[in-house]
């Protein structure tokens, strides 16, 4: 594939989701939406909010799939003897949350993937960029993944980065700036091989926000 594509028709059309399927946008995700979509559009993007397709089920097709390559043979050796007492105790908490966001068995995960893909390629068709959250919350602290209160809405607010991973699509994530004592980033997510789309968009959003570095660790 070509570095670059061929040149879209001006101006470019951005959606920005920020409802994903009722997983509910936290406020301080929502305000690092507004900044990158305030960017694009003093850059020239038509900008315009909206909702993705079959973002909820892209989810669960996605946990279908990646179950199947997954602890199912008898002869593996259990999580105790691997991994470190962390992940374990992580284990014990999500394994239960992650088999309930499978939700309703598809026939064949790999054939609704493709009813997916269509969906979103005839979508993107209309609209090449997707401004939205990597997470409908925000960055977590450390230690956070233990909790099993924390882990619950997990697989809800990842829809959108999950749904990038099930479909192969092009994503750049975007520092926008801290809220609070937490680092903030946006994804934006294009067509098929258009990297080249989602980069030029990111140069625009991270020139508007500006060096974020050197970072005080915390």
């Amino acid at each position: 594939m070509p570095l670059h594509g061929p040149p879209l028709p001006t101006p470019v059309r951005v959606c920005v989701v920020t409802d994903p399927d009722g997983a509910e946008t936290d406020p301080e995700v929502a305000g690092a939406l507004r900044r990158a979509a305030g960017a694009l559009a003093d850059a020239g993007y038509l900008v315009e909010e909206g909702q993705a397709p079959a973002l909820a089920r892209a989810s669960e097709i996605y946990t279908q799939i990646m179950s199947s390559y997954g602890r199912v043979h008898r002869d593996q050796p259990p999580v105790e003897a691997v991994a470190s007492p962390g992940f374990v105790h992580f284990w014990q908490a999500y394994e239960p949350i992650w088999t309930r966001a499978a939700g309703e068995q598809a026939f064949d995960p790999m054939m609704e993937r493709a009813s997916i893909a269509r969906l979103w390629s005839a979508w993107m068709s209309r609209t090449p960029l997707v401004l939205a959250p990597i997470r409908t919350r925000p960055a977590f602290r450390v230690g956070s993944d233990l909790d099993p209160r924390w882990l619950a809405d997990w697989p809800d607010t990842m829809r959108l980065a999950v749904a990038v991973n099930l479909l192969g699509l092009p994503a750049v994530a975007v520092p926008v700036g801290p809220a609070g004592d937490l680092p903030h980033a946006v994804q934006i997510i294009g067509p098929r091989f258009r990297e080249d789309l989602c980069l030029d968009a990111a140069a625009v959003v991270e020139a508007a926000t500006g060096a974020l570095t050197p970072i005080d660790p915390r």
